[in-house]
């Protein structure tokens, strides 16, 4: 049977796949010269010493005849499932290939670019395995890819397997999900290549987080959507997993995924994916992380008026409005061109500034906002803030002047 390869740009891969055959299964890794295992208590890890797969970093500090790489490359997978699983998500599949029932994780040289590989048990030999890069960088500021994330990456993976063990998560909530965990299992990692994914997210925030397009760049950018879902507490995340599941247990279509999120936050937050998304976006923002803008205002005392904007499913459009020197207040309309009405929020003074009230008019099809400045600081720095949260996007108008 055919199936699918996901692989990530720079950084890691994840196989969707469709049901295999007997014979057409991916046989485990084989080396070229003899290969060597290290047990330890949740994993095995497979290596060889010569050879072009042998770790590049071959320096054995403790001198126990095991290298430093293949050391801390166990070392990273025992933490991050010791992790995952004290926060509530179902430890991997038993694995049926040897010498073990414990997961299996086979160091190689991967092509250029791709740290690590993870196969689901529809397309494994003897149960899903993982495959880590020999040369990643070992050390907590990683410029060629972080031994210690991509391992906790492709091991939450494997966790993800427990749950679905076809592989059959929607992608984009695959790999952003995993990006997110990896972060909290090493959150004193500084990874390069982690840092240019949530740089991709936030320099194209009005791209659907869902847009898998460009290898899924977008998809790990948005690692921190995931990071909001997990901090949000009650088995958010790890719960959805379960959800999804169900789905599939019951034959009912899963889709983007989208429709499960909204019932397990539904269920665990009292909230909704409209209102987290909400959240979500203007969390962004105060916190400092300077999403990018999609286009810029500047106000005066009569109405202006933009053209008819669209705002996609599960995506924000951050926009500065710029004021008269001697502005004393604002005035805000965001109206509903076609389609149900997007999220609005409007702040003065920076990040950490007041969020002004609205008021709905015209059946909520109109956001109508009006203030006055109360500092010159909040005069200066004026954003409006479109959001939808819903798997459809919305046009919108805009009208706003200053006072």
């Amino acid at each position: 049977m055919k199936y699918l390869l996901a692989a990530a740009m720079a950084a890691v891969a994840f196989v969707v796949a469709l049901p295999a055959d007997e014979a057409t299964l991916t046989p485990r890794p084989a080396y070229k010269t003899r290969e060597v295992t290290v047990a330890s208590p949740w994993v095995v890890v497979h290596y060889t010493r010569t050879g072009p797969d042998h770790p590049r970093f071959m320096k054995d500090d403790n001198h126990n005849g095991v290298p430093n790489y293949i050391e801390k490359l166990a070392a990273a997978a025992n933490k991050a499932w010791l992790w995952y699983a004290h926060n509530g998500f179902k430890g991997p599949l038993a694995d049926s290939a040897g010498p073990d029932a414990k997961l299996d994780i086979y160091v190689k040289a991967l092509p250029a670019g791709v740290f690590g590989i993870t196969l689901p048990t529809t397309i494994a030999k003897g149960g899903s395995f993982m495959v880590i890069d020999n040369q990643l960088d070992m050390a907590h500021l990683a410029v060629h890819g972080s031994l210690q994330q991509t391992v906790a990456h492709e091991l939450f993976h494997e966790f993800q397997l427990s749950y679905m063990p076809d592989g059959r998560i929607p992608h984009w909530a695959a790999e952003g999900s995993a990006l997110a965990m990896q972060t909290y299992v090493y959150p004193q990692v500084v990874d390069a290549a982690t840092f240019s994914y949530l740089d991709t997210w936030l320099n194209q925030p009005w791209r659907s987080l869902y847009d898998e397009s460009n290898g899924c760049v977008h998809c790990y950018g948005g690692a921190l959507f995931w990071r909001f879902l997990f901090g949000l507490g009650n088995h958010v995340v790890s719960e959805y997993f379960g959800r999804l599941y169900g789905y599939e247990l019951v034959h009912k279509p899963i889709e983007l995924g989208l429709r499960p999120l909204d019932e397990i936050l539904r269920k665990r937050t009292n909230g909704s994916l409209y209102s987290a998304f909400g959240r979500f976006s203007y969390d962004i923002y105060r916190a400092g992380y300077k999403p990018a803008t999609r286009y810029k205002l500047t106000a005066a005392p009569s109405i202006a008026t933009t053209p008819t904007r669209t705002v996609h499913g599960l995506s924000t459009h951050y926009i500065p409005i710029a004021m008269p020197r001697d502005a004393k207040g604002i005035g805000v309309g965001v109206a509903a061109a076609t389609g149900p009405s997007p999220e609005v929020k409007l702040v003065v003074g920076g990040p950490k500034g007041r969020v002004i009230e609205g008021v709905l008019r015209q059946k909520g099809k109109l956001q109508y906002f009006v203030s006055n400045f109360r500092s010159p600081n909040e005069r200066k720095h004026v954003m409006l803030i479109v959001m939808s949260g819903r798997q459809i996007g919305t046009a919108y108008k805009v009208a706003y002047q200053s006072l």
